[in-house]
């Protein structure tokens, strides 16, 4: 019977589930989440049974993570992650329901109106205004038009080397001109970019839940690309990956998020060193400096909608959910900004209304 089944087991079950439905990066979360809950069980309530699930004992561990002082965001994501599983238990049939202190029967909703309940209020989250990134990609660039390509039989360490300058050339302006996450653009393969020996100007990414997209390979994309792939293809014609490491560690294998974000670093600290000597502010420095991978995200973002693109064509390019995701992520607009708007299109009074200065200008 499935009601004798032990909570661990069935998180377990769950999780194999999930293993092959969700990107490597929610599965982990998920994982990190039960992760808590299980630890929390092993002591107050090893050996539960699925049978002995109720809201008493979830109440419980709702309280011991609010005891932990975790961020909120935190708390709603493990509680979110913990009814998702009973939600998962319910289509199977598993449970019927999760009894309250009455008795009564709630839904895996219900049970997460009640935990929330118990929790800080989330405020939604806002995208971050990023300075502008319109220089990031050239600082690649530069290097190698100040470098010289090496030389037949040159050293395997010159050789890296260029390969590296060629390889995150090509990395942060895909990350500029598309507005794909991270490990959205490190998943791609040569094949869906590379056809007849051509970069199209189109490539399909996986994102979040398995869903998939087409995004934009700018000029300047397409042309880094075919170079990048051309100077490689002599040292690694076998590799899969569109982004790899040369090694000497992980070489020809798929480039991690860390050594990304260690590339997109390099080239913000030089651009605000940059800024700095023609005396940009120091809150742009600031903002600089923390520049990460998802910043060229946020920054496409902006720059779409200054131009005067909509949310539902942003939700497209993005990959988001819903419209309304998209509009509650980026819908902050600065003083400069707000005036313009107001500016723009807000009526002129009526004549009537009008200072008889104005009218017989």
């Amino acid at each position: 019977m499935a009601q004798s089944l032990t909570i661990e087991a069935a998180l377990d079950a769950w999780l194999a589930d999930v293993a092959d439905m969700r990107s490597v990066q929610t599965y982990k979360s998920y994982e990190y989440a039960l992760r808590s809950f299980r630890s929390w069980l092993q002591v107050h309530a090893s050996d539960a049974t699925l049978a002995m699930l109720d809201v008493a004992l979830l109440r419980a561990y709702v309280q011991s993570l609010l005891n932990r002082h975790l961020d909120a965001r935190t708390l709603h994501q493990y509680v979110g992650v913990v009814t998702r599983w009973l939600q998962a238990l319910a289509d199977g049939g598993e449970v019927a329901g999760i009894p309250n202190q009455r008795g009564k029967l709630l839904t895996p909703a219900g049970v997460r109106t009640v935990l929330e309940q118990l929790l800080p209020r989330l405020q939604p989250a806002v995208a971050p205004r990023v300075p502008d990134l319109r220089r990031l990609p050239l600082y690649y660039h530069e290097q190698l038009q100040a470098t010289p390509p090496p030389a037949p039989g040159a050293k395997p360490s010159e050789q890296r080397g260029w390969l590296n300058l060629l390889r995150n050339r090509a990395l942060v302006v895909t990350l500029f001109s598309t507005g794909g996450r991270v490990n959205e653009i490190l998943s791609i393969d040569v094949k869906l970019v590379r056809r007849n020996g051509q970069v199209g100007d189109t490539v399909r990414i996986t994102g979040k839940g398995r869903k998939q997209r087409p995004v934009h390979l700018n000029a300047a994309a397409r042309r880094w690309l075919g170079e990048y792939l051309i100077a490689r293809d002599p040292y690694f014609p076998g590799a899969k990956a569109l982004f790899i490491s040369h090694g000497p560690r992980g070489k020809g294998e798929r480039l991690s998020d860390v050594s990304a974000w260690k590339i997109v670093k390099e080239a913000a600290e030089a651009l605000a060193e940059i800024r700095s000597v023609e005396g940009a502010e120091p809150e742009e420095i600031k903002a600089l400096l923390a520049v990460s991978p998802h910043s060229l995200r946020h920054f496409l973002a902006q720059a779409m909608l200054d131009e005067g693109a909509d949310y539902k064509d942003l939700t497209a390019v993005l990959g988001h959910s819903s419209a309304v995701v998209t509009e509650q992520f980026y819908a902050r607009l600065g003083d400069e900004r707000v005036m313009e708007i107001v500016e723009t299109f807000a009526p002129e009074p009526a004549a009537a209304f009008r200072s008889s200065d104005e009218r017989t200008e």
